[in-house]
């Protein structure tokens, strides 16, 4: 057994960040920022918890594999602002904070999304 823990082993694996998505996910509904996109998104929220989730645990560590589009193409003609995005960071920390994930793993965690921007915003 690995004495090497990851941000998935601390999180709680597949159901801690199911966990989180979820959270996020009811963050985004409950931010009038956002609300209008994840309210007429093409997806429903049992699909996107599940991809954010494989993807959570995909870049922590975790053996689940992302199923879902590049961040390119599935963000393409959304037309998303930098506005947007920031709000969706600050919903990402909130679930990270409200699960108890510690900082370093927060800190790594923010930085890993925050490099999803330029494969994100606006086109």
């Amino acid at each position: 057994m690995s004495t090497t823990e990851t941000i998935y082993d601390r999180v709680g694996g597949y159901e801690g960040f199911k966990q989180i998505a979820t959270d996020i996910l009811f963050f985004h509904h409950q931010n009038p920022v956002l609300e209008r996109r994840y309210g007429s998104s093409p997806k429903n929220d049992e699909e996107l918890i599940k991809l954010v989730t494989e993807l959570l645990c995909s870049v922590s560590g975790g053996p689940e594999e992302y199923t879902g589009m590049n961040m390119h193409d599935a963000h393409t003609g959304m037309n998303i602002n930098h506005e947007e995005f920031l709000e969706v960071l600050d919903d990402i920390g909130l679930a990270l904070e409200k699960n108890n994930v510690n900082q370093a793993d927060t800190d790594r965690l923010m930085a890993m999304n925050y490099a999803l921007k330029p494969e994100v915003l606006s086109h």
